[in-house]
């Protein structure tokens, strides 16, 4: 009986086995008749699965490449947008402050006062005993004087009526450079004096006879070897008028630079000489002898009066123009240095900046040398600010210009070749 049941069961077993090979083979049949439908109307169509995803392919390709290409073009802006608009700094630089150092190239066009050149009676068209032009500004806290044009063995005088009504108009007494001089229609409170190449002394007119020495309260320099040489003076208004910062209401100052001879003689007063030569502006007088100045620059201070010293540049807006980048294309074994070079418009602060296109700031640039402050220069010699060489790449050069009031600022592309 255990026999038989086990002969059973195996036959069973073998009944069970057989169905599912044939349900096996069912199913196997029947993809493969799916398969061969599927394969025969790719061939009614006259295509197949992998030509089609090979056609397809590049319409993927292009769809990611204009992804990437958005995607770079919004970094590149957003970049930009982050250079062009990086929190500013705010500067007061009211007026013109001038640098003294006897170099005359940062004045303005407008602070020029008296133009003078080539009228010397000494040593014509030489320029050794010539005065070329006279300037004259101010800023918040001092009046500005520059003299351009050069000495050869004699002197130069500056003689200023500050408007105090305080002056003298006849100084053949005075006991210091005396150079028998008169006024006609003014009367200097003031004057400087120097000798050749000398920065020479400045003096407050205490009498028709009388001096005080106030050099020590003033910023002097001569200079006969620089680009624009001549004579430059700093003078507090609180020296001149004793207010502060303040100046009487509408006040205005007149002022003749003359060019002199060292002593000639002397009398009960002390040593002489004589006024000739040059003077700016022209006064006309006869050989060496006692001489009488009626011509004058007239400056005003207080238009407004308000009791302060006018802005001179308040009328004028802050630009920047003629704006280069020499060369463009830099590559540093060729070329030492990028210029970057441009003008402003009025006194301001200015800078010139390098950033990576990622925004971070490479340099901060300083001036070069014969850079004004209206005429701007700045080097770049393709280091970061540690000193170490910048990749090859396209850089971005951030030029501003800013007072208390205006802002200017504009990007330029730069790039460094290796």
């Amino acid at each position: 009986m255990r026999a038989q049941g086990t002969s059973a069961q195996e036959q069973k077993s073998e009944d069970r086995g057989q169905s599912g090979r044939a349900q096996v083979h069912k199913s196997t049949s029947a993809a493969e008749n799916r398969g061969q439908r599927t394969e025969n109307r790719g061939q009614r169509s006259g295509k197949n699965p992998s030509s089609l995803t090979f056609l397809l392919y590049p319409l993927f390709a292009i769809r990611y490449s204009l992804f990437a290409i958005c995607y770079s073009l919004f970094a590149i802006c957003y970049l930009l947008f982050a250079i062009c608009y990086l929190p500013p700094s705010v500067y007061a630089a009211p007026h013109h402050t001038i640098t003294i150092d006897g170099d005359l190239s940062e004045w303005a066009s407008d602070e020029l006062r008296v133009s003078d050149e080539n009228d010397s009676v000494w040593d014509p068209g030489t320029g050794l005993n010539e005065i070329k032009n006279v300037f004259i500004t101010w800023d918040v806290s001092a009046l500005y004087i520059g003299v351009e044009g050069k000495v050869t063995n004699n002197g130069l005088l500056i003689f200023i009526d500050s408007g105090r009504n305080a002056g003298f108009s006849d100084l053949r007494q005075i006991n210091t450079w005396n150079r028998k001089a008169k006024f006609s229609g003014w009367s200097p409170d003031f004057f400087y004096g120097a000798w050749d190449g000398s920065n020479g002394n400045f003096y407050r007119i205490a009498s028709s006879q009388t001096v005080a020495d106030v050099t020590g309260r003033v910023a002097l320099k001569n200079s006969k070897s620089s680009l624009r040489p001549g004579w430059e003076i700093r003078i507090p208004f609180d020296l001149i008028y004793s207010m502060g910062n303040s100046v009487p209401r509408n006040t205005q100052i007149k002022l003749c630079a003359a060019i002199v001879t060292g002593d000639v003689g002397s009398d009960s007063y002390g040593n002489y000489g004589y006024i000739g030569g040059d003077t700016a502006p022209n006064n006309t007088f006869t050989g060496l002898a006692e001489a009488t100045l009626g011509s004058f620059g007239v400056i005003m201070l207080d238009k407004n009066s308000d009791g302060l010293p006018d802005d001179s540049f308040a009328g004028i807006t802050l630009n920047l123009s003629e704006i280069k980048i020499t060369p463009v294309r830099f590559a540093p074994k060729i070329y030492t240095n990028a210029v970057v070079s441009f003008n402003i418009s009025k006194a301001a602060k200015a800078s010139a900046s390098v950033y990576d296109l990622n925004g971070k700031l490479v340099k901060s640039l300083s001036e070069s040398v014969g850079s004004t402050d209206f005429q701007k220069s700045y080097l770049w010699d393709a280091k970061d600010t540690d000193g170490r060489h910048v990749d090859g790449g396209v850089y971005i050069v951030n030029i501003k210009a800013e007072t208390s009031t205006e802002s200017r600022r504009v990007n330029k592309a730069l790039v460094v070749i290796r």
